[in-house]
């Protein structure tokens, strides 16, 4: 029973959240981090996935907020895929549910807490709440600048006021985007020649530190080295 009645409060307070105009504050217990899911076994699970922990204790929360939602059974999927242009959305779940999932999936998934003061926190807390409304859920997927690891750079950004260093790894050596997207599909695979083709040439220049980030496993490296 209480932990049905705890279930019922925390479902209760998520669905607070999410109405328009909503207002909530976190406590100073709370806790921002990002989370890391390593790669799938299909094409578009290939380059891992990247999603936003939100986590207070005194308030009952524990949420995960990723943009990586879309409907793969639509028209042309894969093609759009491999181009980099589709619609996705973002969403919401239950960490507990979150990490159920990926545990099914057999994928990893690692955490790193982010260092932000408590303005910070809500800052970024309100954008998701923001951006989870209807009318602001869908937006226009692109392979390298804007998808489910550069959305999260970008609104921590955004929440820290434009006073994030992104700072390169030891010995980092610039990649192209081309060699990028060979190091999670293998060329001689048919994911990979499509999305050779589909992107062409443009993907040959170096990609610089922050373009990097369009991947979810440099995303987490190059955060940890990251001056906040």
């Amino acid at each position: 029973m209480i932990q049905l009645k705890t279930y019922l409060l925390t479902l209760t307070c998520a669905l607070f959240l999410f109405q328009a105009n909503a207002q909530f504050q976190l406590s100073k217990k709370s806790e921002v981090s990002v989370l890391t899911i390593g790669p799938g076994f299909v094409l578009n699970d290939a380059f891992g996935h990247s999603a936003i922990r939100i986590k207070d204790s005194l308030q009952n929360i524990d949420l995960v907020f990723d943009y990586g939602r879309y409907d793969f059974q639509a028209e042309g999927f894969y093609l759009n895929f491999a181009k980099g242009k589709l619609d996705y959305e973002i969403g919401w779940t239950y960490y507990e549910d979150f990490i159920s999932n990926y545990k099914l999936q057999q994928r990893r998934v690692t955490a790193q807490i982010i260092d932000f003061t408590i303005e910070e926190k809500q800052k970024l807390f309100e954008t998701l709440q923001t951006n989870i409304q209807p009318q602001n859920k869908s937006y226009s997927y692109d392979f390298f600048y804007n998808n489910c690891a550069t959305k999260i750079k970008d609104i921590l950004v955004n929440a820290s006021n434009k006073s994030i260093l992104f700072l390169p790894l030891e010995n980092f050596e610039p990649l192209t985007f081309r060699e990028l997207i060979r190091s999670h599909v293998p060329q001689n695979t048919w994911g990979g020649l499509g999305i050779d083709v589909a992107l062409g040439s443009i993907i040959d220049r170096s990609a610089s530190v922050e373009e990097h980030l369009f991947l979810p496993k440099y995303l987490d490296e190059i955060l940890k080295h990251s001056k906040f």
